[in-house]
């Protein structure tokens, strides 16, 4: 069976002859024309384009279990809860098979005779089964192909009915031009629907193929930024350690010690960090820390902090230290030392002792550009990908011989955005290594440096900050 528009002339060829029907819409120019045959036709409207894709095809036979139907009818409908698909399918034994499908749902449905159901208030009896009214919705068709078995410009009504013992089956009362009609239905999963349909298989498989390609070149264009982040910055990775122990002492709690030298390696700026435990013999002494470049004679100064001689209990010998960390800003590579100056008001003239156990870390990497980075770019990566494999991209690509990885890279803006990205990560990592920063000394007062405790920290007081840019 082969009809063809009056208006733009479009053949379309049908497997099998309908009958019955009252009206047709082109599936290539939209025109809705109303008549049982195209010698009546009367031209109607004209439907707007399709916004949403509608998986099944014209004259496509499906397989449905024992059931060949072919596609006759196309309908799209609007209504408060969305938009709805409904497809119309005749096999050659002149049997209607119906499908549906919306935002949420994807059902097979059959038509039931009137006079089998009935219904009682709220509830339908079928078939000795009980369903239960959930909602009733007035829809509007908005789209359309094939031939037609009512007036598409009127209204119509659906309510559903859930069977009570089973989610998955339903009855739907439909009014279509002031008549009713029930189907069966039954829900079934969105893959195991779609599936059923040629242009979903094909586009499924397609986009599997150019999921393929596109991981191929996408795994090596992600891991190259972390390879170049790395190598650009391997002189800061490596981390330099250092660890000594002093014991100063002196006639009073006036002083300044000087450490041991010590050199710091390599060939750029690197954080200092120093981790370590102090413990004086006396009690509310102000300590000040600097640190002393032997060859430029550069000094960084820290604030004053105050320290503590922390006796656990005065019944036993020993004490507590104190924790003291310091981050310093960006320090070259040299010969150092520390400077230790302490000082008070009290009148013990007592001898001063302070021992230090010192830890330096000279070294290490801020992520933060490489993390910024990679965050736009797995943004890049989706957008990208999600448009390459798009049902209306899809269109474009042959079935049978997809676009290569590059072509398809090309095409989709990501060469331009992909370069863009090192210039996001250079352009932090530039700013990171020049912007102002301070050097910042933390104390903690009653620790535990034996090792017995059950944490470093028993309690803490009021912490000391000192920083100097």
């Amino acid at each position: 069976m082969e009809i063809i528009c009056l208006n733009c002339s479009h053949k379309q060829k049908f497997p099998l002859e309908v009958y019955d029907y009252l009206g047709y819409v082109c599936p290539s120019c939209h025109a809705y024309y109303a008549g049982s045959h195209p010698d009546y036709w009367v031209y109607r409207k004209t439907f707007e384009p399709l916004k949403t894709p509608q998986w099944p095809s014209l004259s496509e036979f499906i397989l449905v279990g024992n059931n060949h139907p072919c596609i006759i009818t196309k309908i799209q409908r609007k209504s408060s809860s969305g938009i709805s698909n409904e497809y119309v399918g005749l096999t050659k034994e002149d049997k209607d098979v119906f499908f549906s499908d919306g935002e949420d749902y994807y059902c097979i449905l059959a038509s039931i005779p009137f006079n089998e159901r009935r219904i009682d208030r709220n509830t339908l009896t079928y078939n000795q089964r009980k369903y239960v009214l959930e909602e009733t919705i007035e829809q509007t068709v908005v789209y359309a192909e094939g031939f037609i078995f009512e007036d598409l410009e009127e209204k119509s009504l659906a309510s559903s009915y859930i069977d009570q013992s089973s989610d998955d089956r339903f009855i739907s009362e439909e009014i279509i031009n002031g008549e009713k009609e029930y189907y069966l239905g039954t829900y079934w999963s969105r893959d195991q629907y779609l599936s059923l349909f040629d242009k979903y298989r094909s586009h499924k498989d397609l986009s599997g193929k150019l999921g393929t390609k596109l991981l191929m070149i996408f795994i090596p264009l992600i891991i190259l930024p972390a390879l170049v982040f790395f190598f650009y910055n391997k002189p800061h990775r490596i981390i330099q350690t250092i660890e000594f122990n002093e014991t100063f002492s002196g006639p009073s709690i006036n002083n300044s010690f000087v450490s041991t030298a010590f050199e710091l390696k390599g060939n750029v700026n690197k954080t200092l960090k120093y981790e370590g435990f102090s413990i004086p013999n006396q009690s509310s002494i102000q300590l000040k820390m600097s640190l002393v470049n032997e060859r430029t004679n550069e000094v960084i100064n820290l604030r004053p902090i105050l320290h503590q001689h922390n006796i656990p209990d005065q019944n036993k010998e020993g004490a507590y230290a104190n924790a003291i960390d310091i981050d310093f800003c960006r320090v070259a590579p040299g010969k150092y030392h520390l400077i230790y100056e302490t000082s008070g008001s009290s009148t013990d003239n007592s001898p001063l002792k302070l021992e230090e156990r010192i830890k330096l870390m000279y070294g290490g990497l801020s992520y933060m550009p490489l993390i910024v980075t990679y965050i736009a770019l797995i943004i890049g990566v989706l957008v990208v990908g999600a448009g390459i494999v798009s049902i209306d991209n899809l269109k474009k690509y042959s079935h049978e011989n997809p676009p290569s990885s590059i072509k398809l890279i090309s095409k989709s803006g990501f060469i331009i955005y992909y370069p863009a990205m090192f210039l996001l990560m250079f352009g932090l990592q530039y700013f990171n290594e020049r912007k102002s920063c301070e050097s910042r000394i933390n104390i903690d007062n009653q620790v535990d440096h034996t090792g017995t405790g059950s944490s470093r920290t028993y309690f803490r007081r009021s912490l000391i900050t000192g920083s100097h840019k």
